[in-house]
């Protein structure tokens, strides 16, 4: 039987996997174009292309009245779920702890029976852009991010005047100024770093392993974010998490990408 040739077949294009991007502060962020971290051998010498983290490209129609509108559409469906029902009662217990009274008198002191905060303040670091999306074919993950924040300021309101800061280089305008009017304060890097202490409560949903091993060296309270469980070949981490107890998120109808796989350790 005589043989035949078959023609090859074309290699499908790589334009739409999925890479990742780390810029020269060492942020990281998945993206799908082909303008992406490359690693190539040149004279047994492996060399990285970084390409510098831009704040995100929100629609030229949208507004900060919109943006809130879309704030409060998942902030209402967030605070009757069970994802936050869980949350909250995880996470109460670090809002207050009683003053016991004055033993060695006999005679309840003034501040008997008060209440102190056991969190100095909340850092929120790697949450992402929740209005716009990088030029050059970043994945668009506004939604998450937005879903995220409405979970970081739902935590805020149960610390009272703590003071809550985020980070991260991909914000733009519109999302400072939905962050100013939610009580947020931003800060540049490495500047949130800086803030964190051993009553510092971390809200960490989208940080890279480099930055969760630099904060956490900082021994936080606690932590929303992870799953840690998958980094425990870090030493800081594995201390972490040696030291805590991961309480799971459930999955939030809202938004099934949001928190998946994601706990609250404390």
């Amino acid at each position: 039987m005589p043989h035949t040739t078959r023609p090859k077949k074309s290699q499908k294009s790589s334009q739409n996997k999925r890479t990742t991007i780390t810029d020269d502060s060492g942020w990281s962020h998945v993206t799908t174009t082909t303008r992406a971290r490359r690693t190539y051998r040149n004279t047994g010498q492996e060399k990285t292309e970084k390409e510098k983290l831009e704040p995100a490209e929100a629609p030229s129609t949208l507004t900060l009245d919109g943006l809130q509108q879309q704030f409060n559409r998942h902030h209402e469906r967030w605070m009757t779920s069970e994802s936050w029902r869980v949350v909250r009662g995880i996470i109460f217990p670090l809002t207050s702890t009683p003053t016991p009274a004055d033993t060695d008198t006999g005679v309840n002191s003034a501040n008997a029976g008060a209440e102190t905060v056991q969190i100095d303040n909340i850092i929120c670091v790697g949450l992402g852009s929740p209005s716009g999306f990088l030029r050059g074919g970043w994945v668009d993950r506004r939604q998450v991010s937005l879903v995220q924040l409405v979970a970081l300021v739902s935590i805020k309101k149960l610390f009272h005047h703590v003071q809550v800061y985020v980070q991260d280089p991909v914000f733009n305008a519109l999302d400072k100024m939905l962050f100013e009017s939610l009580g947020l304060t931003v800060l540049d890097h490495p500047a949130g770093f800086e803030k964190v202490s051993e009553r510092s409560f971390l809200f960490c949903p989208g940080a890279e392993k480099g930055h969760l091993e630099e904060i956490l060296e900082k021994k936080p309270k606690a932590l929303f974010g992870g799953p840690l469980e998958d980094m425990s070949d870090s030493d800081t981490v594995k201390t972490f998490l040696d030291e805590k107890i991961g309480k799971k998120v459930p999955v939030f109808e809202g938004d099934e990408k949001a928190f998946w796989g994601m706990r609250v350790y404390l």
